[in-house]
């Protein structure tokens, strides 16, 4: 038998291996605030904004810090009402003091996932895990796919995460304190997360909350009717209550502004009408999640069944309480979210800090040899397995990387996921301390992670993103119209965001004719066009010539040249430019 499966000298080994990372909790949280600050700041600025959703969501934040226009979100011009205003406050905040840029449009996200990883650690100190396997919980948040990807980018659901994380944990420590002197404290706190989570994207927040809430609160104190007067619940109500009329006041002005078709979009069509079906948006059938939510937690999902089991088990057979929450937020929302209609692999990332505090805390126990039915032998076999079986996924990766030029999202994520169990097997064989493999394991993955989002993700070229497009735009566009033809909202966002200004829009030739009947030139030049959209949709128009085409993803968008000659001219000191408008 080899000798790194001698239970004996493994005992030894791991004598070494502390409780705690540091002796204080200021020096830990210094360690996770650096440590999460290096996931999601690093190199941020160095990759474009991504079409669809990236570019869309920076376009109406700029086109709410050019035309001030603070209450209702505006697509080029046009009502955005599918989400709430928040993020798009950030961004405008953002791009206010840094400028128009891709690190000011994703700084929001940066800044929401550090408080993300940050309020899950505290969740896990108050909860009674210690502070290593609560380390080692906020760590596998930051270091989960698609968590980590969100937390760079443009999009508003990692903000919506890191409220429900800081309303959770506000909630939790609100109905076990005991001191009323704190629970206004906690009652406040929940309010303004829950209200955060509320403006970001509606009344998911306070679903996933009550739902991963209510069955812990239901275990500890049952259905007794003396529990409902307790002034931790009249606390709770309040500041639900409280979060709900600071939701209210921007429907009020949304009202005022938009009238009553507005208020329906916000409130039932995207909300209950997602949930419904109603929306007919992302329709998905029930297991849809089943299957996206291990590809999300890589490279942890190899381990989320057994630490399931660890926590199940710990409910049901130690009878310890401190794992109920973690459970209830787990099975329930995910519940909850598989049977509404409308699905997108996003929408699952107000459950994984709850996956991640379940996978820190269990590797926290196997580091910790508490695990009788898992013992070191287990824990090494399964990682030597797991390399051996990620070798093909390596191959697949650099096949799509050198030969097709470009990176594919699932050979990425099995590659990373073999990179990081194979280093710690490797590492284990030799050292037979599991702490600093998981230390190298975390360094591994934060370099992987930056370096494929900032170098990486688009070996090709810019095929993502609509900078090239626009670049080319602004280089030929002095002393010409602009207008775009049938865009999408992606289109649309990059034009705002690229341009800084709204652009006109036509979707069929009838428009197109009258907006060139509008034109009016200086005299003695003729006045142009130039017309951006699909290439497809260009090709059929009369008098329009295709100067260049653009891959965006599936897309292929062109800038077209329309000249307009025998147009009366104007008056001396007019101006023919009448494309922008801020």
């Amino acid at each position: 038998m080899p000798t790194y499966f001698n239970k004996k000298k493994s005992a030894s080994s791991l004598k070494c291996f502390r409780e705690d990372i540091f002796a204080s909790e200021p020096k830990t949280l210094i360690l996770l605030l650096a440590f999460s600050s290096s996931v999601f700041l690093v190199f941020l600025r160095r990759r474009f904004l991504w079409a669809p959703d990236e570019i869309r969501i920076a376009g109406i934040g700029a086109n709410m810090q050019l035309a001030g226009e603070w209450t209702v979100p505006v697509l080029n011009g046009t009502s955005f009402l599918e989400k709430p205003p928040l993020y798009f406050w950030s961004t405008a905040i953002a791009f206010k003091w840094f400028g128009l840029s891709p690190f000011a449009a994703k700084l929001p996200s940066a800044i929401s996932a550090i408080a993300g990883v940050t309020g899950l650690y505290l969740l896990s100190r108050s909860a009674g895990f210690s502070r290593s396997a609560s380390f080692y919980s906020a760590a596998v948040l930051a270091l989960s796919i698609q968590y980590f990807i969100t937390g760079r980018r443009c999009i508003t659901d990692l903000m919506l995460t890191a409220f429900v994380i800081w309303s959770i944990f506000g909630g939790y420590n609100l109905l076990k304190e005991k001191d009323d002197s704190r629970a206004l404290g906690w009652a406040a706190l929940l309010a303004l997360a829950l209200a955060g989570g509320l403006l970001t994207k509606g009344l998911v927040a306070a679903a996933v909350l009550l739902a991963a809430l209510l069955p812990w609160y239901l275990l500890q104190r049952g259905l007794k009717p003396e529990t409902f007067f307790l002034r931790q619940n009249m606390f709770l109500m309040g500041a639900l209550t409280l979060a709900g009329l600071v939701f209210s006041i921007w429907l009020y002005h949304l009202y005022q502004k938009a009238g009553m078709d507005a208020l329906y979009e916000v409130l039932w069509k995207n909300n209950f009408g997602r949930f419904s079906g109603g929306h007919r948006e992302h329709v998905e059938p029930f297991w849809y999640y089943i299957k996206k939510l291990p590809e999300q937690l890589m490279p942890w999902a190899v381990i989320m069944p057994f630490a399931l089991f660890f926590h199940v088990r710990d409910i049901l057979v130690r009878r310890r309480k401190r794992s109920i929450l973690l459970v209830s937020w787990l099975l329930v929302p995910f519940l909850l979210l598989s049977i509404s209609a409308a699905k997108r692999p996003i929408y699952l990332l107000p459950v994984h800090p709850a996956a991640a505090w379940a996978a820190g805390t269990f590797i926290h126990e196997c580091l910790r040899q508490k695990i009788s039915w898992f013992t070191e032998r287990g824990l090494w076999l399964l990682f030597l397995l797991l390399a051996l079986s990620g070798a093909g996924a390596s191959g697949v990766f650099l096949y799509f990387a050198f030969i097709h030029g470009g990176i594919q999202n699932a050979a990425f994520v099995a590659a990373l996921n073999a990179l990081s169990i194979g280093i710690l097997a490797l590492v284990h064989m030799e050292r037979r301390r599991l702490e600093p493999s998981l230390s190298m394991v975390l360094a591994s993955l934060l370099v992987l992670f930056i370096s494929w989002d900032s170098f990486g993700a688009d070996i090709k070229g810019h095929c993502n993103s609509l900078h090239p497009l626009f670049s080319y735009v602004s280089r030929i566009e002095a002393g010409q119209n602009l207008i775009l033809y049938q865009p999408e909202e992606a289109l649309k966002g990059a034009a705002v965001f690229y341009l800084k200004g709204t652009l006109p829009e036509c979707y069929d030739a009838e428009c197109l004719e009258n907006f060139k009947a509008s034109l009016k030139t200086r005299e003695g030049q003729k006045g142009r066009v130039l017309i951006i959209g699909q290439k497809e949709h260009l090709k059929i128009l009369k008098k329009v010539r295709i100067l260049r085409s653009f891959k965006i993803k599936s897309r292929i968008l062109s800038v077209g040249k329309y000249d307009l000659a025998g147009i009366p001219p104007v008056a001396p000191g007019q101006s023919n430019h009448v494309n922008r408008t801020s």
